[in-house]
């Protein structure tokens, strides 16, 4: 019988199976990319390196402690990976002291991952963790590290709407480190935020869809530097969270710019 990571589950960073019927002309093929855990009630037996290996006792001698009962395989992804996506899903309006009205922008960017501690993550998959849920995590903690950090530099002036271009992919590292603090629980971490951009709405869009008054736009009073950017980051924890968290994060978010 010839057992391998099911071809589905190439995008995730782990596939967990149990196979029936494992005996001596069982051949487990691993991917070069992959190493594979062997898992009884939870705990480790062994480890498969890439390649193809049989499974008797006498070519994989940890199975020599096994008891009779079900084993479970997981691959795990050690080679990195790179070219991931995150981004804003629609616009965010952003006030910008040299424009009318707020520039509306979706912020994008690129990363990449790498497991750190492969059997930390084998025994979440074993807990249940789904891998298009992990992939999903990964992009919220990114949101809500780009979100903290942009709010830092918005805070000592350092960042404003009009520098978003030229300041975003400085925050690259910081945002990296703090997404991968968060991610510890996991095994794994954000080797790099590779790049981060903002990409202004199209006029035609706008006129199309006109966006929502601004807070502060009232009687025309001028935009403060540094207000909107507050507005980005509270919008940016907001489709992060979702829910009452997000809710309470952008009022806060529009007290901290009207106060500007």
């Amino acid at each position: 019988m010839e057992i391998a990571r099911p071809d589905d589950t190439a995008a995730h960073l782990f596939a967990a199976v149990r196979p029936d019927g494992l005996g001596p002309d069982t051949r487990i093929t691993v991917r070069p990319s992959d190493t594979c855990f062997v898992f009884q009630a939870g705990q480790v037996l062994g480890e498969l390196a890439g390649g193809t290996h049989g499974f008797t006792p006498a070519e994989q001698p940890f199975l020599a402690s096994a008891a009779p009962g079900p084993l479970d395989l997981v691959f795990v992804t050690v080679a990195p990976v790179g070219g991931l996506k995150f981004g804003t899903a629609t616009p965010i309006p952003i006030r910008d002291p040299n424009a009318a009205e707020p520039v509306r922008v979706r912020l994008l960017g690129s990363y990449s991952v790498q497991v750190n501690d492969p059997q930390k993550l084998a025994g979440t998959a074993l807990a249940g963790e789904d891998g298009t849920a992990l992939q999903d995590r990964i992009r919220t903690q990114l949101l809500m590290a780009l979100g903290s950090a942009v709010g830092q530099e918005a805070a000592t002036g350092v960042l404003t709407a009009a520098s978003l271009d030229r300041g975003l992919i400085a925050l690259a590292p910081q945002v990296a480190e703090q997404a991968s603090l968060a991610l510890a629980d996991t095994g794994v971490r954000v080797a790099g935020v590779e790049t981060l951009e903002a990409h202004a709405q199209d006029p035609a869009e706008r006129k199309a869809a006109p966006p929502a008054s601004a807070p502060g736009d009232a009687g025309g009073a001028p935009a403060k530097k540094g207000k909107g950017v507050y507005i980005l980051a509270g919008c940016l924890l907001s489709l992060a969270l979702g829910g009452l968290a997000a809710s309470l994060i952008t009022v806060v978010a529009l007290i901290l710019s009207a106060t500007m």
